[in-house]
């Protein structure tokens, strides 16, 4: 109850009361990489990493089909840097920012423990704001779908620190 309160307290100042605008066209590296990203940037302004404005240009980039790629490199340099070392280390450096390059970065490759690992969840809802999800542990718990995509219980969704970050292809 009290982490359903903290989401909608922390996404309604996030976007403004309103989930982020999403585009239907493809998606490019560049702002997959920043949808990934963006849950870790509030923690930034907090810890001094990052002033508000650059979090400010990070929010305001969502919204547009290809992110700039200095903002992100400068905001997330962690991410970046273990990014760029992935993709050398299997020959892939120069598709750096393609598309299948930053989500297997992300989905297979960016460590983390508890909310800052990227996890595969299935949602128990259809899309909502709020969607319940199970892990491959069985844990239950809210994820927040900012991007506002649409899938019905049982889909299968890319989360990042309880962000829906993408919906995964059917296998059927």
């Amino acid at each position: 109850m009290v982490w359903n309160l903290i989401l909608r307290l922390f996404w309604a100042r996030v976007a403004g009361s309103q989930k982020e605008e999403v585009m239907e066209e493809k998606m490019t590296g560049e702002q997959l990489f920043l949808r990934y990203a963006f849950p870790c940037a509030w923690d930034k302004v907090i810890q001094h990493q990052i002033i508000q404005e650059h979090y400010d240009d990070l929010r305001r980039a969502l919204t547009v089909k290809t992110p700039r790629r200095g903002p992100l490199k400068y905001c997330f340099p962690h991410a970046f840097k273990a990014m760029r070392a992935w993709a050398t280390s299997i020959g892939r450096r120069s598709k750096l920012w393609s598309l299948e390059n930053v989500a297997n970065y992300w989905r297979h490759h960016h460590a983390g423990v508890g909310e800052c690992a990227v996890e595969l969840v299935t949602a128990l809802g259809d899309s909502d704001l709020l969607v319940p999800v199970r892990s491959s542990d069985g844990r239950e718990f809210q994820a927040v779908n900012q991007y506002a995509y649409e899938f019905e219980a049982g889909a299968q969704l890319y989360i990042h620190r309880r962000c829906v970050v993408e919906v995964a292809p059917s296998l059927v």
